[in-house]
């Protein structure tokens, strides 16, 4: 009986101990201040998830990765970058240089980025009006060039983002 025992207990913390592995958010503490990874499947910046495999019947991308320019602005770009297309087309680059620093946005930039000129590159930020809110989000690691595009399938980049119902942060 004593086996029985242990073998359930050890099975029930394996199984508590091996959730399905969720890479999309990695909560970085009380700072509000969010790590995901964001592909072209999309992802919602409030409920802090991306699209890819989720079964959540009210889940709305607010936005997603493309290898090409969101308003189609530059010619011949096709796979030689990334860029992030808002589901709502407002996205401007910031010029802030510290995520932490940014409290609020200014919502009469949106429209004002020339995006041939500005494929997502790490250590910019961006600011996004999303389906219920804002984010901000500073890009940690992105493919800068058509081969490392071409090796990455779901055009994935890494950022760390803030996620605001108003455009105050």
């Amino acid at each position: 009986m004593k086996k029985l025992t242990l073998l359930s207990f050890l099975i029930a913390v394996l199984l508590t101990g091996c959730s399905k592995e969720d890479n999309t958010v990695n909560p970085t503490g009380d700072s509000g201040i969010t790590s995901a990874k964001i592909n072209h499947y999309g992802y919602d910046w409030s409920k802090k998830a991306g699209s890819q495999n989720n079964t959540d019947p009210t889940f709305a991308a607010d936005g997603e990765t493309i290898a090409w320019t969101p308003d189609n602005s530059g010619t011949n770009v096709y796979g030689k970058s990334l860029w992030y297309r808002a589901t709502t087309e407002k996205v401007y680059k910031m010029t802030a240089t510290k995520l932490e620093d940014v409290k609020s946005i200014d919502t009469t930039k949106f429209g004002t980025t020339n995006f041939a000129a500005n494929p997502l590159r790490a250590g910019d930020i961006w600011a996004t009006k999303a389906l219920d809110g804002y984010a901000i989000f500073l890009v940690t690691k992105a493919p800068i060039d058509s081969a490392e595009v071409a090796a990455n399938p779901n055009w994935e980049i890494e950022v760390m983002f803030k996620y605001s119902a108003t455009t105050n942060f």
